[in-house]
């Protein structure tokens, strides 16, 4: 009988052998597998709860979705409160509560930028704040070309676009936005986009032209006397603003209930589009957006910061 059990034990440890490892190696292989789902699968109580109150907000009623919101609120998670206000009223648009409610959203704005600025304060202080690679602080020259200790905020990154008039239908153009305060904005158009040669391998080779992709190469636009424009303004949201602003000499000054009108619409990050036509030629357009003005928020911070 035990030579038996030896010879069946034998037989086995050579198939298990002969399978691709030993015994051994197989129940660590399972152990581990056995500790990565365990770990896969197990959950913070923070996480846990988190996923209960997703579960009861895919199916709440309207006042289930206030108790989260009055949950959210005394928590200080003034974002998810925000965002399931916007729940609210998309479930339930006509309900009393979401017209009481909604009323918060401007509260809550302010409550989450305020969280995220001091949120900016203690990443500065550990010097971990990360720049907004798509906007940078400058800084204004004096008379005598030195600093003068005036700061402005302007977008980096070449923001490109189409004009258009009655020599031609659309053409290259590129724009910058320039910050010097929250009411205090203006705009400035390059249609003069210079251009570099680009030649290819080989015999048959072709050259072809590449615009420079530098605000320094360009030349603003530039009026003799000061000229009226209509620029539109179009925000993230889908809202459309229209303003009257001028062009003193080379850029386009917005007043200060428009500065700060537009100033909101970067707040909101995303994409922002612009129609700019002078006044007295409406068959000369320019139309240019920026992509995404998600850094705007903390390139502003920056600046307020000097």
């Amino acid at each position: 009988m035990k030579i038996a059990t030896f010879l069946i034990t034998a037989s086995l440890l050579w198939w298990c052998s002969g399978c691709g490892g030993s015994t051994e190696t197989q129940s660590l292989s399972a152990e581990e597998e056995l500790q990565q789902t365990e770990e896969e699968t197990q959950q913070t109580p923070q996480q846990a709860q988190q996923q209960h109150d997703q579960a009861v907000r895919d199916t709440a009623t309207a006042a289930g979705l206030r108790t989260l919101i009055v949950k959210a609120y005394k928590q200080e998670d003034y974002a998810q409160a925000r965002a399931d206000i916007a729940l609210l009223g998309s479930r339930y648009p006509e309900s009393p509560l979401y017209a009481k409610l909604s009323r918060l959203n401007g509260i809550l704005d302010s409550l989450v930028r305020t969280q995220q600025h001091r949120a900016w304060v203690k990443e500065e202080r550990k010097g971990q704040l990360p720049g907004a690679t798509a906007w940078g602080i400058d800084e204004y020259l004096d008379e005598f070309d030195k600093p003068s200790g005036h700061y402005f905020l302007v977008n980096t990154t070449v923001q490109w676009g189409k004009y258009a008039n009655t020599a031609v239908v659309s053409e290259d153009m590129a724009a910058r936005v320039v910050v010097d305060s929250s009411s205090s904005i203006h705009l400035m158009l390059y249609d003069e986009i210079p251009t570099y040669a680009v030649r290819g391998f080989g015999r048959r080779a072709r050259t072809t032209y590449q615009r420079v992709d530098d605000y320094s190469k360009m030349r603003p636009v530039k009026v003799a006397a000061p000229t009226n424009y209509l620029v539109k303004v179009r925000s993230n949201a889908g809202k459309v603003y229209t303003f009257m602003a001028v062009n003193p000499v080379d850029r386009i000054v917005l007043d200060k209930a428009d500065s700060e009108t537009l100033h909101a619409c970067l707040l909101e990050g995303g994409e922002v589009g612009f129609f700019i036509t002078p006044a007295n030629q409406p068959s000369t357009t320019y139309r240019f957006k920026l992509e995404n003005a998600d850094e705007y928020e903390q390139a502003y911070y920056q600046l307020r910061r000097r």
